[in-house]
């Protein structure tokens, strides 16, 4: 039991000091959930012990069996985890049907599975010399997964109400209750769901933490996923768990259901790519650091944790034979990823400022080396045609089999679709009405063709499913890309001028994702950006290069991409590329200025926060571009 926890609930300690009706709810869950679960799964693993030894084994065994069942049932069928299911088995629609997930007593349908296999385990611990290990261990499964289902549906219930909670714009006050008793019923199953899927466990932890007020309206989404669509316990259906009643129309009447209950298709893996999954949260975890290690210059931690890790591994991993790799090397050498990474931790060559060493260090530990995973996995993927593989690349891309975490691919996609427009007109981003980026649907769309194509044995259409997955990722990078080349405008415009140091490294790690695709079709173009980006200790010249850059990518895109793939940067206008005018160059200045005077008041916080970062980045800098290359709708 998650000690810890319960101590500052009963104590009013901790964050649920002063919220009064929350630790109610915390007490309640812990007597008559928490406690008879944890000591259920101990009675039935020590009946399995005891079994396995002689008759007098046997006998303690079915004892411990009685136990269980005395536990789960409760003194009176209340205040006890069979109390607890048949309040949620009313709150749940089959999967395919109308029909809730109760009997006609009004019995939740997972407590007549674990009442027949209680049953069926007593009557097995009594048959002396004929019991069977195996059945009993079968049984013993059903129970406690089917116990399971009831705290599942538990946690997205409330998950689903803080989401009702936020879209009527309630204060945390009143949401601490509700909040509180999620919390309490996920902690009875956490330390199970972590097993399965860690990067899930902490999302929905943290979303249920009073300390945090719920903000966003995608709770339930997001546990769904990680407790229902992704990896269920063992010998779990989704038609055990069922469907919200909060999310079909029946519910609602004459209503319609919320649009945030509607939550957007993703991509489901064959199986759960662990190994991915670590290696994703290794990367955000040195991500945490790095605040740190700039604002100190002391990179000790942030390197003790790179060095030896997985993240490590992969940015020193040789793929010699795979066609994005041999251009990787061919263009920076034998383990490049992992030179630049060390270079940026101990401050070597041109890498001297904190800020930008930090950038150069995040952008290759967790793009490059992200990026270039998957396009190993994606390889091996047709190569072998294996399905593994392919859940190995989304696994990297997302980090997680629930919702995908910050810090991750799917994270950096979500940031430039918030940052492009849909059309020159500026009517909308490259976001759908959830929210979710483009890139991203199209991502997950993709995987799963790539994923059909190769369970039907259809090698071209698993090629093509590929190619148009690294398409996303080069849609990435370019946003990425071209959007530095502006900031890198927009600093050398103000007066005065900006520190440029930072844009620059940050663009540079980013340009290296995709230069080798450039440099194929445009040795020279790829040349002129280099010089942009490159970290030399020099500030770049220029007030035009978004204009170079933009061109140089727009003219050597993939084939069957089109500029609505890419979308068009915010703040930057339609127009022509080339001379600027003295009103045009006036109108730049005021609104860098006001952007200087904002980031000089938030320099202190700025790697201590996203929404720091976001509003530098966001500036409300305009550039108008005259004569000379023609770039309309840019």
């Amino acid at each position: 039991l998650p000690r810890l926890f319960f101590v500052e609930c009963a104590d009013n300690k901790g964050v649920w000091a002063d919220k009064t009706p929350a630790r109610l709810e915390c007490l309640q869950k812990l007597s008559w959930d928490a406690v008879p679960f944890h000591t259920i799964d101990e009675l039935l693993q020590a009946a399995l012990t005891d079994a396995d030894g002689n008759r007098r084994g046997l006998t303690n065994a079915a004892l411990h069996v009685d136990r269980a069942y005395a536990l789960f049932l409760g003194g009176d069928h209340m205040h006890s985890p069979y109390n607890r299911g048949n309040k949620r088995g009313p709150n749940f629609y089959e999967v395919d049907g109308d029909q809730l997930l109760v009997d006609s007593r009004q019995v939740a349908l997972n407590n007549n599975r674990i009442e027949a296999a209680f049953v069926d385990l007593q009557a097995e611990v009594r048959k002396g010399s004929s019991y069977s290990s195996a059945k009993a261990a079968e049984l013993v499964e059903t129970i406690f997964g089917q116990l399971q289902v009831t705290y599942i549906q538990a946690t997205v219930r409330y998950a689903a109400l803080l989401d009702t909670f936020v879209s009527d714009e309630a204060t945390h006050d009143d949401m601490y209750d509700n909040q509180g008793e999620g919390w309490t019923f996920f902690r009875v199953i956490e330390p199970l769901v972590a097993k399965r899927d860690k990067g899930a466990a902490k999302l929905i932890k943290d979303r249920y933490n009073l300390a945090n007020m719920p903000v966003r309206t995608d709770f339930y989404c997001h546990a769904y996923r990680g407790l229902v669509t992704a990896k269920r316990p063992s010998g779990v259906t989704l038609e055990h768990i069922g469907i919200l009643e909060n999310t079909v129309e029946a519910f609602y009447e004459d209503d319609e259901v919320p649009a945030y209950f509607s939550c957007p298709s993703d991509y489901v893996p064959t199986s759960l790519p662990a190994a991915q999954f670590d290696a994703a949260q290794t990367m955000i975890d040195l991500k945490a650091l790095i605040a740190d290690a700039v604002d100190s210059n002391d990179w000790k931690a942030i390197k003790e944790l790179y060095v030896g890790s997985d993240v490590q591994a992969l940015a020193q991993a040789e793929y010699d034979g795979e066609p994005r790799y041999d251009a990787y090397k061919a263009l920076y050498g034998k383990s490049w990823m992992d030179v630049t990474i060390v270079a940026s931790l101990d401050g070597t060559g041109t890498f001297t400022v904190p800020s930008a060493r930090g950038e150069i260090f995040e952008k290759t530990a967790l793009d490059a080396v992200g990026v270039n995973e998957m396009y190993h996995h994606l390889h091996k993927a047709v190569a072998e045609m294996d399905t593994t593989s392919v859940d190995a690349a989304w696994g990297l891309y997302t980090g997680s089999a629930g919702a995908p975490l910050l810090g991750t691919l799917y994270d950096r996609a979500q940031k430039r679709g918030a940052n492009y427009l849909r059309n020159s007109t500026g009517e909308a981003f490259m976001l759908d009405d959830k929210g979710v980026a483009l890139t991203n649907i199209a991502m997950f769309e993709q995987l799963t063709k790539l994923k059909v194509a190769i369970q039907d044995d259809k090698e071209d259409d698993a090629k093509a499913a590929r190619a148009q997955v690294e398409k996303q990722l080069y849609v990435i990078y370019y946003q990425c890309v071209l959007r530095y080349a502006y900031l890198l405008d927009a600093d050398n415009l103000a007066q005065p001028q900006l520190p440029y140091e930072e844009h620059q490294a940050e663009g540079w790690a980013f340009w290296k994702v995709i230069e080798p695709i450039i440099v194929a079709a445009d040795d020279k173009g790829a040349a002129q950006i280099e010089a942009l980006f490159k970290v030399t200790g020099k500030r770049p010249a220029g007030v035009t290069n978004y204009c170079m850059v933009r061109r140089v990518l727009d003219d050597n895109r993939p084939a069957d991409t089109t500029e609505a793939d890419f979308g068009f940067l915010e703040s930057v206008p339609a127009g022509h590329c080339g001379g600027l005018s003295g009103g045009a160059i006036a109108g730049i200045v005021i609104g860098v200025m006001a952007f200087a005077a904002i980031v000089a008041g938030s320099l202190f916080f700025y790697w201590r926060s996203l929404k720091a970062k976001s509003a530098r980045s966001n500036a409300p800098v305009e550039i108008t571009y005259n004569k000379g290359d023609s770039m309309v709708n840019v």
